[in-house]
């Protein structure tokens, strides 16, 4: 049974006119009268008295209308109340991204949110982890891709690139002298992850991890060289905490992407979400 058929019935039978009906539900009274006509055709009886002066129901338009009215008022509140179908963005933000990222950005991004949007609640999954959004129930993630994002029923927004350099504490280039070339990197002591450096210098490696923001402790303890995303390294590089070494060369590059489900209308408390990573990173850009 069609839907739009049983609304536009109802819409007429409340309102006793086609034309307030057809005003009400945003159509032409050609199309309500077309639609309640199909109801009739399809049930196999007349709903409807009209005359040139008014519209009134049979006894069998009455009792439809008491059985249908209420049933159709009820879907229509529970739609209206449901937070996704808000207007202004309300409910629950389901978030998954790693840790160096969420601690660096979303701070600033989600307490400007929750500040103007008191009945947006965002939930932060961090991790490394490479989550299933649609299957494990999340809004969007924040991914870093060294290449194309492999996801094909995703949709994915490139937010910008993402630079690898190799940076060093002080104390530890008090110990040993920077190096010159990639190949002094040999003699260095190499802390974090190493996966960007060649194997030739992973055997340097004092302590692998799998996480930036470790990586980045370890360097700015002085325990060795890092090859760190420049945007997590710029504040310690800006305090003198780090160094930034050999800076004509990267050590791996990539993008940074805001990956959706494959919902083809975003709702809006992911519209504001996209919006509001995309003014952060306007004011705190990846590269440099």
């Amino acid at each position: 049974m069609d839907w739009t058929a049983l609304e536009a019935f109802v819409a007429v039978a409340e309102r006793r006119s086609f034309t307030a009906a057809a005003e009400a539900l945003g159509v032409s009274r050609s199309v309500a009268s077309r639609r309640v006509s199909s109801l009739e055709e399809e049930l196999g009886v007349q709903l409807l008295l009209r005359s040139t002066r008014h519209v009134d129901t049979t006894t069998a338009g009455r009792r439809l209308l008491g059985e249908v009215g209420p049933l159709l008022s009820a879907v229509e509140a529970a739609v209206d109340g449901l937070p996704e179908a808000a207007l202004e963005p309300a409910g629950e933000l389901r978030i998954t991204a790693p840790a160096d990222l969420a601690q660096w950005m979303l701070p600033s991004v989600l307490g400007g949110l929750v500040a103007r949007y008191p009945a947006l609640h965002p939930v932060v999954v961090v991790g490394n982890r490479v989550v299933d959004l649609e299957r494990e129930g999340f809004d969007v993630a924040l991914r870093v891709h060294m290449g194309p994002p492999g996801e094909s029923r995703l949709r994915a927004r490139r937010l910008g690139p993402l630079v690898m350099g190799l940076f060093g504490a002080p104390s530890y280039l008090a110990r040993r002298p920077p190096p010159s070339s990639l190949d002094d990197l040999a003699h260095h002591v190499i802390v974090g992850g190493s996966d960007s450096l060649p194997e030739a210098w992973r055997r340097a490696t004092a302590v692998a991890a799998n996480d930036m923001l470790l990586a980045a402790a370890l360097a700015r303890h002085g325990v060795g060289l890092a090859a760190l995303p420049t945007h997590l390294a710029r504040e310690a590089v800006a305090s003198g905490e780090l160094v930034r070494l050999l800076p004509d060369h990267e050590f791996g590059r990539g993008a940074l992407h805001l990956v959706f489900s494959s919902a083809r209308v975003l709702p809006p408390k992911l519209e504001v979400f996209r919006d509001a990573v995309l003014a952060f990173l306007e004011e705190n850009p990846l590269e440099g």
